[in-house]
């Protein structure tokens, strides 16, 4: 197995797509790769890299694969979406730094991974990615990256996850962005995923590992479960609205603002 400085397998890379690989063992960034299939010197047959290890998605359990995207999900992104090429670019950076929660996927049960993103769209709904896990290519073992839309329906869709039992992954931005859309969720819900715990379900035993080392000290006396509803009357309506208006797997799909 040949590793980079960097820590990710090349021999899994150049079974993948052998022309991201320089000379001299550096992988070409996702940016170069989409310059390169923009000006048609792209081989449009092989996925693309989007990042050479999957490290924003351990928490949720995945395996450390490639994360890659294939020719046609970049044209969906572009003309079913209508996603500029340049804010494709900002993928990789986008799912490094801007994940506020994930989420197993409960349309795509073997496998599927969501993320939403402290990002918005053009709409101004936050954005939503959306991942195949422990896929194949060429003999060698990927992470798909396969949307990225907006999704309204937000406080459905966290709900709806945790009714059927499927995980959801917080992280340290999660308490403060569910606060600000002023969502109104389940007590036990909330409180879990502002309780700094890496990974929460309604039907698995109560998880002990935090992602933040000081979110529950043992000296600490419990703070009550509470609804992260805001008080506002924008944001009662704003929340009702989403409930009332939004139907079971409704996508908003624009470009990234």
């Amino acid at each position: 197995m040949s590793i980079s400085a960097d820590g990710f397998d090349l021999d899994a890379i150049r079974r993948i797509n052998n022309t991201v690989v320089n000379d001299d063992g550096t992988v070409k960034s996702f940016k170069e790769q989409l310059l390169e299939y923009e000006y048609g010197y792209y081989n449009a047959t092989l996925p693309f890299i989007v990042l050479p290890t999957s490290a924003p998605l351990l928490q949720s359990g995945a395996q450390d694969y490639p994360i890659t995207m294939a020719p046609g999900t970049l044209t969906k992104l572009m003309h079913k979406h209508g996603i500029y090429p340049r804010d494709i670019a900002e993928l990789p950076k986008l799912i490094q730094d801007s994940n506020v929660l994930m989420l197993d996927s409960y349309t795509y049960p073997r496998g599927g991974l969501c993320m939403y993103l402290d990002e918005r769209g053009s709409n101004d709904i936050p954005l939503f990615a959306a991942f195949h896990l422990d896929r194949m290519a060429a003999l060698t073992s990927i992470n798909e990256f396969m949307s990225i839309y907006e999704r309204a329906n937000i406080e459905y869709t966290i709900s709806k996850t945790w009714e059927k039992g499927l995980n959801l992954y917080p992280n340290g931005k999660t308490e403060s962005w569910l606060k600000s859309l002023g969502l109104q969720l389940p007590d036990n819900l909330a409180s879990f995923l502002t309780g700094g715990y890496r990974s929460v379900s309604k039907d698995a035993q109560v998880p002990t590992e935090h992602i933040i080392p000081d979110a529950q000290q043992p000296d600490k006396t419990p703070e009550p479960s509470y609804s992260l509803r805001s008080e506002s009357a924008t944001s009662r309506d704003a929340s009702q609205a989403l409930n009332d208006g939004v139907s079971e797997g409704q996508e908003h799909t624009r470009g990234v603002r």
